[in-house]
């Protein structure tokens, strides 16, 4: 089903509903970047292992974010960190020929796709590693100890990139000129932050999946995590303490906003900082899907309904937060200050946005009231539909499990939907396990190139 002009406006009433509880945005020149797919929010306290809170923080904050684009999309297949490669290995040399020009362009290119087929193994070989771990077959063997001796498509992915990142940084310091040396430390430390394997300080982080099952788990005893693979480095202890003090349930008290088409036909979409200022792709604001994890989801069209008088919105929560999440010394500040990009760089390199804070919301939910009998039965269905085929239910990005154990967040949901057909009010309400934290989007710098 098309967008429609419904789905826009209340999209950009939602989004300016979060940028006024956000206030001003941090950051020399900030733009908030909104997700159709929202991700749990990790959990985190000093008393659980920090490789748990890792793999959660670089799942969410080193996301793809174009500067002419209000809304990224985690399943891409880019994380930041890949397209900054991207960047780094398509920059011009004034004192090389074209010839040489041309040649480290070639395995500048050659370089990032041996990183994303290593990155393809890699997640690959872990699933193996923890599939071997829940049968008890791994010992006391971590993944790094494991996977040389049992992932050979991984191990040899990992040396093709070795070899392919050293003719590159050998071809950029023969080739010298005034940023050779520098730009050869930046790609090699962008590839160790990748790919590199080990604890690298300042470069890597331990990072280790946690399942729903697992999180509850953490919250209760020690568990000491062995799926542990490295990530590029982004410190959160800011994140932690917020999230370990909002566990504790101190919070500011309930707030509520209306979300109404009304407002978003208000909203300029210059509003939020970007590059571009309008032509953005909205998606639906509620959609279902039919089965667990599917890409699938189908909508209630709106536009015939009277929305002033037919349909209430209510975002509610307790605390908005943005929370610095900085990268560590492998990132590349304004890259486009350092170096210059060549003419072969591609679009995505040109616009890409650096992810620095995230913004998060403590016990979000919402309360839809369709006072309208038609739009209701369709609702009706589609919930319907997606309860007995365990799918979703997803709101302003936001997914929830349809009549869901309210205890208990499932590996893909932190809220439950709840549907009431006599009164046409659909309920989204946060597990009491998981509603410590959601994050609903991101601020992402513009001024890096």
């Amino acid at each position: 089903m098309p967008i429609s002009e419904v789905d826009k406006y209340l999209w950009l009433a939602y989004c300016k509903a979060v940028q006024n509880a956000v206030g001003g945005l941090p950051g020399h020149k900030p733009a908030l970047f909104f997700t159709k797919k929202a991700q749990k929010a990790p959990v985190a306290s000093p008393d659980i292992d920090p490789a748990y809170t890792n793999y959660g923080i670089n799942n969410i904050i080193n996301n793809f974010l174009q500067t002419n684009d209000l809304f990224y999309d985690p399943s891409h297949h880019k994380t930041y960190t890949q397209c900054l490669l991207e960047v780094t290995s398509s920059i011009s040399n004034k004192t090389q020929g074209d010839g040489d020009q041309t040649r480290i362009t070639m395995t500048g290119r050659n370089l990032t796709s041996a990183l994303d087929q290593a990155l393809r193994e890699r997640a690959r070989a872990l699933e193996n590693f923890e599939k071997e771990e829940g049968y008890g077959l791994t010992g006391d063997e971590d993944f790094s100890q494991w996977w040389p001796s049992h992932a050979p498509a991984f191990s040899a992915a990992k040396q093709k990139v070795d070899a392919v990142a050293a003719d590159y940084r050998a071809m950029l310091l023969n080739a010298g000129g005034p940023a050779a040396t520098s730009l050869a430390r930046d790609v090699n430390r962008i590839i160790q932050a990748l790919v590199g394997g080990q604890s690298i300080d300042g470069i890597t982080m331990p990072a280790c999946h946690a399942s729903a099952e697992i999180t509850r788990e953490l919250l209760e005893k020690d568990r000491t995590p062995h799926a542990i693979t490295y990530v590029p480095e982004f410190i959160s202890p800011h994140y932690t303490s917020q999230v370990e003090h909002w566990i504790n349930g101190v919070g500011d008290g309930d707030s509520s906003t209306q979300i109404n088409v009304a407002d978003g036909k208000q909203v300029d979409e210059s509003d939020f900082g970007h590059a571009a200022t309008d032509g953005f792709s909205y998606g639906h604001w509620i959609s279902f899907s039919a089965s667990k994890g599917s890409t699938s989801e189908k909508s209630v069209s709106f536009d015939s309904l009277d929305t002033d008088t037919g349909l209430d919105i209510q975002f509610s929560y307790d605390e908005i937060q943005t929370v610095a999440i900085p990268a560590g010394d492998w990132n590349v500040p304004s890259p486009g200050r350092r170096y210059q990009l060549s003419n072969t760089a591609s679009e995505e390199s040109r616009k890409l946005a650096f992810p620095d804070y995230l913004v998060v919301v403590r016990n979000l939910g919402f309360k839809i009231s369709i006072r309208d009998t038609k739009f209701a039965r369709q609702v009706d269905e589609m919930f319907e539909n997606a309860k007995t085929s365990g799918g979703s239910v997803r709101v302003f990005g936001i997914p929830a499990t349809p009549d869901g154990d309210s205890e208990k967040a499932t590996e893909e949901n932190a809220h439950v939907a709840e549907w009431d057909l006599g009164n046409g009010v659909l309920s989204i309400r946060p597990t009491a396990d998981a509603g410590f934290a959601s994050v609903v989007a991101l601020v992402g710098e513009l001024n890096i190139s």
